[in-house]
């Protein structure tokens, strides 16, 4: 069980974006423990998704089929 004096702790480190390895370690928590108090108290933390991933840009520019015509002649015979 975590003490709750540990809690305002253990928040402030989240937030500031340690990882639950070293929360575990530095808190002596479990790891079902420490991932039920952020269920719990409803704890988030600004994602990186939104800064890193912002589409994908490998694949700009391709259409779906681009073959010519000729074979896209074929594919509508084949999907009949």
């Amino acid at each position: 069980m975590i003490k709750k004096t540990k809690i305002p702790k253990i928040k402030k480190d989240y937030m500031e974006g340690a990882t639950y390895k070293e929360l575990k370690k530095k808190y002596k928590v479990s790891h079902n423990e420490l991932e039920y108090l952020i269920k719990k108290e409803k704890w988030k933390r600004e994602s990186n998704k939104s800064k890193t991933h912002k589409g994908n840009k490998n694949a700009v520019g391709n259409k779906r089929w681009s073959c010519s015509k000729r074979e896209q002649k074929c594919f509508k015979d084949w999907r009949i």
